[in-house]
């Protein structure tokens, strides 16, 4: 099973250099609609800033990714953040360099450093949980099976998030995409005993 990270709560950071005053936001996000709202929120706390320079990553369906250098030379503000966030293995989260300049040219090494180290450093500042990509269930089973599905839970390492008890137990988990198909298919193998189940998407939970 392989674990990601995100965040639960903002996180800061601040560097200097040469005049230059770089300012640090991370920030969690589950949709592109929230980066937006958070850069747009951000141009207007810091309209007269240099550059707002930024990277994400956030899982959907697949993990995306984007980098943008705002301005700075190619490939030397955007792709340090990236990176910082790769290798934290960080999901659902925006990450922003607000830069102020101090009227000295810091040179490509110069930026690359600055924005990598305002990010690792940002990063570093935050609480980070361990979270994995998931496939949701919602599985329906009669009672006198509850200990059975209780069994397949365990074996996958699935976690249940809520249940609904009517003439019939049903469950809403979330399990690793990686048992999904074995999952599906010991479930599949119960369908006899009136075991049933709705897939409901895939995203990331925390474990």
């Amino acid at each position: 099973m392989f674990l990601y990270h995100t965040i639960s709560t903002s996180a800061g950071s601040t560097f200097r250099d040469r005049g230059s005053k770089f300012t640090g936001f991370l920030f969690p996000v589950s949709t592109r609609g929230d980066i937006d709202r958070e850069l747009k929120a951000l141009h207007g706390r810091y309209p007269d800033a240099t550059h707002h320079c930024y990277a994400w990553r956030l899982m959907e369906e697949s993990l995306h990714e984007y980098g943008a250098d705002a301005g700075e030379p190619s490939g030397t503000a955007g792709a340090p953040i990236l990176n910082a966030l790769r290798e934290a293995s960080l999901v659902n989260v925006l990450l922003v360099v607000v830069r102020y300049y101090g009227g000295t040219k810091l040179g490509k090494p110069g930026l690359i450093h600055a924005y990598s180290e305002t990010a690792s450093a940002c990063i570093a500042a935050a609480v980070t949980v361990p979270v994995v990509k998931a496939a949701g269930f919602r599985v329906l089973y009669p009672y006198n099976l509850k200990r059975k599905i209780a069994g397949l839970l365990h074996k996958y390492a699935i976690i249940e998030t809520g249940s609904e008890f009517t003439d019939q137990v049903a469950a809403d988990v979330w399990c690793p995409v990686e048992s999904a198909d074995l999952f599906r298919a010991d479930l599949d193998a119960l369908s006899y005993l009136e075991v049933s189940y709705v897939e409901t998407g895939t995203g990331i939970v925390r474990y």
